[in-house]
């Protein structure tokens, strides 16, 4: 699947390995380390001994160990202003580190310190790496501070990344960024996903950014182009966004859903929005529903929302339930929340 393009320019050439090391004029890794393997992470001790031996001591010259609660938290301190300064020095520096936990982690702060001041060298620099598993984390990372101002060049390189849950959320949140102006292109995008719980999850975050805009244009389209397994999780979002808006637009739409787990949800999300807002106009609308059954259920999830904040409009919501075994639960419940 691929994105239509998007403008960007290439990062520059970057080493990574010792060889960085010696081009950036950094400490050579054999003396900073000392008697530590390169083939495995050393203690953090150690790392963080050969850390400020090679950044320039007014990089944490005003920042004590003492500050921070460990000092794997003080080396990443460190990297994120030595990257600051020296953006190519220091995420080459830390790129050579022996794998680990903390290595990663610096890594992290190394990128985020560079994107502030290049975005597309940091990206271009990250992309080269040799190992995935510290390479991917790093181009999420980046590509979701990209994703605010290009979301589909973020798209693109999430399409690129391992499954991972970091690349799950990048999908989500970029194409959340790209439905803020093209909401149908995000969705045609997602759409595309091999991945059935990720593009349900995807779609589902475009559809709350869309309905937060233009939640009629969401609800016409979900009735439509959603499968039918899907419309219960996608009809409560959108129906809980129009509902901040607009409740009783909400209202009318959640009223025409034939019966079923759609309507279901939809009624829930619809109560839980507008008891925050106008309970008694919730319950006037509850006593307009068509069947007995959808009145019961959706007094019990009001009088749920609404337990502590109105307690005697809930006691009442309780006592019109017609249902003797929903209403002996939902006494329960009430109880149970007072």
């Amino acid at each position: 699947m691929v994105l239509p393009a998007s403008e960007s320019s290439e990062g520059p050439d970057a080493l990574s390995g010792p060889d960085a090391i010696a081009s950036s004029g950094a400490l050579p890794l054999e003396n900073a380390l000392g008697d530590a393997s390169l083939d495995q992470e050393p203690p953090v001790e150690v790392l963080v001994d050969a850390l400020t031996a090679a950044v320039p001591s007014a990089i944490f010259g005003e920042s004590p160990v003492a500050d921070f609660s460990d000092l794997a938290e003080f080396g990443s301190h460190v990297v994120r202003r030595w990257s600051g300064s020296e953006p190519e020095r220091a995420a080459s520096w830390v790129a050579a580190l022996p794998a680990g936990a903390t290595r990663d982690a610096w890594l992290e702060q190394a990128a985020l310190g560079w994107s502030e001041l290049d975005l597309a060298a940091a990206l271009g620099w990250a992309e080269q790496l040799p190992e995935a598993p510290a390479r991917d984390p790093l181009l999420a990372t980046l590509a979701t501070e990209l994703a605010r101002t290009d979301p589909i060049s973020a798209l693109n390189l999430a399409t690129g990344l391992d499954a991972s849950a970091g690349r799950d959320e990048l999908c989500r949140h970029a194409a959340s960024q790209w439905a803020v102006t093209d909401a149908r292109g995000a969705i045609t995008w997602a759409g595309g996903l091999e991945d059935p719980a990720l593009r349900v999850e995807v779609t589902q975050a475009i559809l709350a950014v869309w309905s937060s805009h233009h939640p009629a244009h969401a609800a016409a389209f979900a009735a439509t182009e959603i499968p039918v397994g899907e419309q219960a999780r996608v009809g409560a979002t959108i129906t809980h966004e129009w509902a901040l808006r607009d409740a009783a637009a909400a209202a009318a739409w959640v009223a025409g859903f034939s019966a079923g787990p759609a309507r279901d949800a939809a009624t829930k999300s619809l109560v839980s929005a507008w008891a925050a807002q106008d309970a008694p106009a919730a319950e006037v609308w509850i006593s307009t529903l068509s069947e007995p059954a959808w009145q019961d259920s959706a007094r019990a999830d009001l009088a749920g929302e609404i337990a502590t904040r109105n307690a005697p409009l809930a006691d009442i919501l309780v006592a019109q339930i017609v249902d003797p075994v929903l209403r002996s639960t939902s006494v329960a419940q009430l109880r149970a929340r007072r």
